[in-house]
């Protein structure tokens, strides 16, 4: 800023002729020392910040010029000089890159930084790019990242304001942001003088107007606010909290962590900065892509509406008076038969509802002990032999291969520490058998054992020896996927010694799929809303419908399948499971905030063909993959790799058998069968290649191949 040498007003260093006496001012500055400034960007009470270059093609830099307001001298330089080293060591993808602290050849300090190209924030509040909720959680996801990178360097901070926040214009589209960090907020720690956004911040903060020591909650309060100012394009909000509250049409959740962000007291606020970042991650794991936008409606003439609506009645009446003649007939007609189907069903579900079991799995992440990431799902299993085989969907085995929060908290944690384990706990129950502690104070409760009698329950490496007997790989191919994405969402689950009495459900293996009757009566058993429609004890649900349409891969029935009926026997008329419930159809709602609403008369059955062949195979004594995710795979094979390519084949075969004990992943297994089959081993080769997973064919058959070929047994390959 400069003064007028004529009547003392105050001039932005861009004006050359002022507005009050109009008198001419000195020219702006064209170089600081050898910077030619190109662009003014900021003037304030403390210091001038302009887009500068050194060399003709270089790339521009960021020149904060202090003045003499700033209080910056040598002392304050020389402190400035100490930080530079410290901020070089921060991660430059995240945070603005500091250069260098030089002094004028008039004695004024200035600071060289990276010149970052981004809009300034009213122009990205007009654009209303926010207006789809999953960008505005992106963003706040990505700001969340980069602020609890900065705690992991033992960096908060605390007087955080939007002005720090950039949103680099090459990277807009994935909204990528880097921190202005600078170590010091202030200059000078008794300064009264401060921007509009930092003076705003110091008079509402809660922790800074109580006097309370400041930490890394106060970071999160303050990140709170820009939270929310960016929500509401507001940047001049006073009531926070109360913001928050009545801020409508936004997720729930996204709301909720809002509020206790800007808790007046710390102790209720997220404790650290990646609790948000998970937080974060699970809200952005729901909320779909989408781009649509709502369709024009135009608004047609009264009298034309008035005629189409009497034409739609005069139709309306018309079929109803069809279909009651058409009900009246049939209905004599089919009164006999379905009586008859009706006694078959209702004497199944008396004689096997006590075979149905409610299952509940718990699954986590830990580094060392400390748990980073927890998650719960309950489904339905149901017996199918005396020998303690059950079948459910693989969504409730090993819910884990499909939650990508799962492994986004792994990428993210990954990049700290390599010392990530998964382990889980599955617990199941049969008809009858006590279940849930229905203590209203226990409801919120972290411990499994507040909400759930673990002790009548079978469980992993407890009481039956429950566990997952193999699951079939999911397939990798995208038109696979998308053709018939339920195929191979099955699993089989194995106890020791089922409850006696119990008559497991019989499997209708005599019919295709796509032959059973469309119309056929249908009953799923199961625990819809799992333990929240339960009581104390276990109580198998009954829901019917009718099949609606049949195929190879799936069976689309009228019945209502919601969550906690997963893994559910589907059971015809004839008194056998025809399939395993697995999902229902969703809806997309367009709007502002876009979402799925589940069709619940548009459920999902996948048919019991494929799943009866696979526990054939396990019988058989075929093993199969149980879906335990191996972290420490990828350092294993390194290590095999590592002897093979010495020419050590037979350290790295008995390495990989060595590891065989402990994982039976399919990898694992193929490099053991590759190693063996090297080693001439051709017998136990063949043996591994016959336990990868049998759905692929391709690769056991091309093992096999190799295996069988003329003179590999004597070490000699023919001519072809």
């Amino acid at each position: 800023m400069k003064q007028c040498p004529s009547c003392g007003q105050i001039l932005s260093e861009k004006i050359s002729l002022c507005p009050a006496c109009g008198r001419h001012t000195a020219e702006k500055p064209a170089y600081i020392d050898d910077y030619k400034i190109l662009e003014i960007i900021h003037e304030g009470h403390s210091s001038l910040v302009a887009k500068a270059v050194k060399d003709e093609g270089a790339a521009p830099v960021t020149i904060r010029l202090f003045t003499e307001a700033s209080g910056v001298d040598d002392t304050v330089a020389q402190r400035l000089l100490e930080e530079l080293e410290t901020l070089k060591k921060l991660p430059p993808d995240h945070f603005v890159a500091h250069y260098a602290i030089k002094k004028t050849g008039d004695g004024h300090w200035y600071r060289v930084s990276e010149w970052v190209e981004s809009e300034d924030w009213g122009s990205v509040f007009m654009s209303g790019r926010f207006h789809d909720q999953r960008r505005l959680v992106k963003l706040f996801y990505n700001i969340a990242s980069a602020l609890d990178l900065l705690n992991r360097h033992d960096h908060f901070m605390p007087y955080l304001i939007l002005e720090d926040i950039l949103v680099p214009a090459d990277r807009a589209d994935d909204l990528h942001v880097k921190i202005n960090y600078k170590l010091s907020r202030f200059l000078n720690a008794r300064a009264t003088h401060h921007g509009p956004m930092l003076e705003k911040l110091l008079e509402c903060h809660p922790d800074i107007i109580h006097k309370r020591a400041i930490d890394f909650r106060s970071g999160i309060w303050s990140l709170g606010k820009v939270f929310l100012e960016i929500m509401t394009a507001d940047p001049n909000l006073k009531e926070f909290s109360l913001k928050a509250v009545e801020a409508g049409g936004i997720d729930p959740e996204l709301a909720v962590l809002i509020k206790v962000m800007l808790a007046e007291d710390p102790d209720l606020r997220p404790q650290t900065m990646e609790k948000i970042v998970l937080a974060l991650a699970r809200i952005l794991d729901r909320l779909p892509y989408s781009d649509a936008k709502a369709p024009v409606q135009r608004k047609k003439h009264k009298v034309i509406n008035d005629l189409k609506w009497m034409k739609n009645v005069i139709i309306l009446l018309f079929f109803i008076i069809v279909l009651m003649i058409a009900g009246g007939v049939s209905w004599i007609y089919l009164t006999s038969e379905s009586r008859q189907a009706e006694a078959v069903l209702s004497e199944f579900v008396e004689s096997h509802a006590g075979s149905v079991a409610f299952v509940m799995v718990e699954y986590r992440l830990s580094e060392q002990g400390r748990v980073i990431f927890k998650n719960k799902v309950e489904g339905t299993a149901f017996l199918v032999d005396k020998e303690g085989y059950l079948i459910t969907n693989r969504h409730v085995a090993c819910p884990w291969l499909d939650d990508g929060s799962l492994f986004r908290a792994y990428e993210h944690y990954s990049r700290y520490t390599k010392n990530i384990t998964f382990d889980y706990r599955m617990f199941l129950w049969f008809e009858g058998a006590r279940a849930f502690n229905r203590l209203p104070a226990f409801q919120d409760s972290p411990d499994l054992s507040d909400l759930y009698d673990l002790s009548s329950a079978y469980s992993t490496g407890g009481p039956g020896n429950l566990r997952i007997a193999g699951i079939p790989r999911s397939s990798v191919r995208t038109s696979e996927m998308v053709r018939s994405p339920f195929v191979n969402d099955f699993a089989v689950l194995k106890i020791d010694s089922p409850p006696p009495g119990l008559r497991p459900l019989p499997l209708e293996t005599g019919i295709k799929p796509e032959d059973i009757k469309r119309l056929s009566s249908v009953v799923i058993l199961g625990f819809p809303l799992g333990n929240q429609t339960q009581y104390d004890r276990i109580n198998t649900s009954i829901t019917r419908g009718h099949v609606r349409r049949t195929s190879r891969d799936i069976i689309q029935v009228d019945s209502s399948i919601y969550k906690g009926n997963s893994g559910g026997p589907a059971v015809s008329a004839g008194g056998k499971v025809i399939g395993i419930a697995s999902g229902v159809v969703t809806d997309q709602n367009n709007g502002n905030f876009t979402g799925s609403t589940p069709l619940s008369d548009f459920g999902l059955i996948l048919p019991i063909s494929r799943p009866a062949k696979f526990i054939d195979l396990i019988k058989a004594g075929q093993p199969q993959w149980d879906g335990v995710l191996d972290f420490s795979l990828p350092s294993k094979l390194e290590e095999i790799t590592g002897l093979a390519l010495e020419n050590k084949f037979k350290q790295a075969a008995d390495l990989s058998e060595t590891m065989l004990k402990t994982s039976n992943d399919p990898v694992l297994l193929f490099a053991s069968a590759m190693l063996k089959f090297c080693t001439t081993d051709f017998d136990q080769s063949a043996s591994y290649f016959k336990r990868i997973c049998p759905w692929n064919r391709k690769t056991p058959r091309q093992g096999s191949c190799s295996i069988s070929w003329p003179g590999s047994r004597t070490g000699t390959r023919p001519t072809p």
